[in-house]
């Protein structure tokens, strides 16, 4: 530490005292990792990408740390009806009886 002379102790040791600093509760060092991976993809990285920066073997794990909302599935269907604007116009798509249909 520049200010005491003093060696850092440990880094969660540290994490712990900024966020007591910053008057932060109920967040884990481990937290990161889900803040980390839902950054990425809120701003366009593939999760093939992400899985493999968090180490993952396993698409699965990603999507729990990725915290993928409607938001996504939404910018999904614009950028398909930019491409072809005649696809979705019929409602097929948003109406669905599925049971495994998401509603926009």
């Amino acid at each position: 530490n520049p200010k005491t002379d003093k060696q850092i102790v440990t880094l969660k040791k540290s994490f712990r005292r900024a966020l007591k600093k910053a008057k932060i509760e109920d967040f884990r060092f481990h937290d990161l990792r889900h803040c980390f991976a839902s950054d990425l993809v809120r701003n366009g990285v593939d999760l093939f990408t992400v899985q493999k920066l968090l180490g993952h073997s396993s698409p699965k794990m990603t999507m729990r740390y990725a915290h993928l909302g409607n938001d996504h599935l939404r910018k999904a269907i614009q950028f398909l009806d930019e491409k072809n604007p005649y696809l979705f116009r019929d409602g097929h798509f948003l109406d669905t009886t599925a049971k495994n249909a998401i509603k926009l």
